[in-house]
């Protein structure tokens, strides 16, 4: 799904630094050829290290929108990815904007937890947190991307089952998938 958001960032006009534990070259060259600035960071978010190589990365520059997945990290690299978050949050706070998605990849309560007090901690900075279900959306990977852009984008808190946050409050009844 990640290449999914990256493209869907692309398209939006955002620049990107892309961070992947593999080469990501075809992707980088489609990007760019969207017409947007594209870095890569090629390490697994697993340490230190590899959490100041994309701080370094980002350079300074102004995060608008952040994306974290845990799919397929034991709990280690998941430590290690919610603490990256959490220092470009306290950036993005700075700056009082910002939009995060954190994808669930299996529903687990500790990501949902993390969630919750990251939007708490964000409240009044002007920075939202939406929490992407994966598991309770039944749909591809692109489609999957585009629910979770939208919803970011948006500010919606949380997107599972079929129905954003939005959705929910203002009484839609639509589906998604």
């Amino acid at each position: 799904m990640g290449r999914e958001l990256a493209v869907q960032c692309a398209r939006h006009g955002f620049d990107l630094v892309l961070v992947a534990n593999a080469p990501l070259d075809r992707l980088t060259t489609e990007l760019r050829e969207l017409g947007e600035r594209v870095d890569t960071v090629e390490t697994a978010i697993d340490s230190m290290d590899a959490i100041h190589a994309i701080l370094a990365a980002i350079d300074g520059r102004s995060v608008d929108a952040l994306f974290a997945s845990a799919e397929r990290f034991n709990g280690n690299q998941r430590a290690a990815l919610l603490d990256l978050v959490s220092r470009i949050a306290l950036e993005m706070s700075a700056s009082e904007a910002g939009r995060i998605l954190i994808v669930n990849p299996s529903d687990e309560s500790s990501i949902d937890a993390y969630c919750c007090s990251l939007r708490a901690d964000l409240k009044s900075s002007g920075v939202t947190v939406t929490c992407l279900h994966a598991p309770a959306l039944d749909a591809s990977s692109a489609r999957l991307a585009e629910i979770g852009f939208d919803a970011m984008i948006e500010g919606d808190e949380e997107v599972a089952g079929r129905l954003t946050t939005t959705q929910l409050r203002s009484g839609v009844g639509a589906r998604l998938v």
